[in-house]
């Protein structure tokens, strides 16, 4: 259970929350938590736009370094969309070719990402039913570069609404309204039967001086959303309207409320359901609702029954996260490789003990033959045979092999979509070469046997995929050559196993 940061950046307001989700007991475990406005500062936005992101993470002390980070400023689009039920192996291609055309931007000024929220069926059809999200790339990246100069790894960028589904999947609802009210204005969510219907923002402000006014017109706006929401659904209003953010609970607001709406009105997280009984930790019942965002981003990834999940991380930075993925998964395995590759030098050293004791015993002898005066010749050719064997194995336990690079040239050979499942080490004497009479070479010792043939073993969502990973073994400078010996197709599951051999130049593996 790792402990991360959960950074709410709505461009002029930002909540950080240190803490983590425990899965086993369903906690949400809350460590510290911080939390800056613009109003609480004076800042110069003419010159840095991301000044109060910086501050915040200035001004606060955590000890965390992975980030969890949400975003809703105004530059998030958000759309809700649904497609015929896919298979979740085929969900993500299909994906990466429409996203673009199912929000209507441009694919190389935004970073895009969806997550699928419910199942549908309709009239016998089954239906995926999604939210989608794009954000600038120049926007996204310099957040991104703001948290780099505090050196935070950004592993997800979740989404205001995404995050407040994930919490409403705890509880049974039909419709419901989630409007958070705080100082950077008001963000209206409306979902119905587990997916999102609208997604807006509201500038109007609540301050002290005019908060009877701000929040009549508050009231105001949000009615006409609900207009919209009841022209779609027969006129039917949503069953309940829930307050949260730092004016949840502010009179005017919710005096305001009363006189425009009929539905039930909710004010504070903890008054919708026992949510105050998942946290422990470092908060009050009164901040429950400044940390909403936060809570649902603790359980991005944790549901099982979702395919995928929102991230709006730029592709090269996922890219890097799965390529750390697959080195860990190499570097954890590389322990085992190492063993079965010292078997033969453990068998080589019990054959050493086993020598060393039959030399001892011919010692003896070659002090009782001495005595005798009888085979004193063998006997000393014998002790020099025994000394030679001893000087092999010595240099035998002296050989060290170096496969650090040759690994990391496999790793950075690793297309996207590919997965090595084996690598075999070893060496192959027919291999050797040959001398000029056609005759082979004198058959090299086993302490000079160094591998020489890798054969890699794996799965591949293409035979495109494999070929460019071929490609690219063969362009390696530790190869000779790299063939395909194997390519099948798995019906069931839609992937192609594959079996590659790699030929190792001559001298690319360090013996010392």
């Amino acid at each position: 259970m790792t402990t991360k940061l959960y950074i709410s950046y709505y461009g002029d307001y930002v909540s950080i929350v240190e803490g983590s989700y425990n899965k086993k007991r369903e906690k949400f475990n809350i460590k510290n938590k911080f939390f800056l406005s613009e109003s609480d500062i004076n800042l110069d936005y003419d010159a840095d736009k991301y000044e109060l992101l910086r501050q915040a993470l200035m001004r606060s002390n955590f000890k965390s370094k992975n980030v969890i980070l949400c975003l809703n400023t105004r530059e998030v689009i958000l759309k809700s969309n649904k497609i015929p039920k896919i298979d979740k192996k085929d969900l993500e291609g299909l994906m990466n070719i429409e996203i673009d055309e199912m929000i209507s931007l441009d694919r190389d000024s935004h970073v895009f990402s969806y997550e699928v929220t419910a199942e549908d069926e309709v009239e016998g059809t089954k239906y995926l039913e999604l939210i989608l999200a794009a954000i600038p790339n120049n926007e996204v990246n310099k957040i991104i570069e703001v948290l780099g100069e505090f050196k935070l790894n950004v592993e997800i960028i979740d989404t205001l609404a995404t995050s407040y589904l994930r919490i409403l999947k705890i509880i049974e609802y039909k419709d419901i309204m989630i409007a958070n009210i705080g100082d950077y204005g008001t963000v209206i969510d409306i979902y119905k039967d587990d997916k999102l219907f609208m997604h807006d923002n509201i500038l109007i402000k609540i301050t002290d001086e005019n908060s009877v006014y701000q929040s009549s017109s508050i009231a105001s706006e949000v009615n006409g959303l609900m207009n919209y929401y009841s022209s779609r659904n027969f006129g039917k209003s949503v069953d309940r309207i829930v307050t949260v953010g730092k004016y949840a609970y502010n009179k005017d607001l919710v005096n305001a409320f009363k006189m425009v709406f009929s539905s039930e009105l909710v004010t504070g997280l903890e008054n919708l359901f026992d949510i105050d009984e998942s946290l422990k930790g470092n908060i009050d019942e009164s901040e429950i609702s400044l940390i909403v965002d936060a809570l649902g981003c603790m359980l991005n990834g944790e549901s099982k029954k979702v395919c995928h999940y929102m991230n709006l991380l730029p592709k090269n930075l996922k890219l890097k996260q799965r390529r750390k993925e697959i080195r860990r998964k190499v570097y954890i395995a590389s322990p085992i490789i190492l063993i079965l590759m010292a078997i033969p030098y453990i068998a080589m050293d019990y054959v050493i003990k086993n020598e060393k004791n039959q030399l001892d015993n011919l010692n003896f002898k070659i002090t009782q033959t001495e005595l005798k005066e009888k085979q004193i010749d063998k006997i000393k050719k014998d002790i020099d045979d025994k000394k030679n064997e001893l000087k092999i194995y010595d240099m035998i336990l002296s050989k060290e092999v170096t496969w650090s690079p040759i690994l990391n040239s496999i790793d950075e050979s690793i297309p996207t979509s590919v997965d090595i499942t084996k690598l075999d080490f070893r060496y192959d004497e027919n291999l050797v070469k040959h001398n000029d009479n056609g005759k082979d070479q004198e058959k090299i010792p086993l302490y000079e046997q160094i591998p020489n043939l890798i054969t890699i073993e794996g799965d591949a969502s293409s035979t495109r995929n494999v070929g460019q990973f071929l490609y690219e073994l063969n362009n390696s400078i530790y190869f000779k050559k790299a063939k395909l010996e194997n390519l099948k197709k798995d019906e069931n599951k839609g992937i192609y196993s594959y079996i590659i051999k790699a030929y190792l130049k001559e001298g690319v593996v360090l013996n010392g």
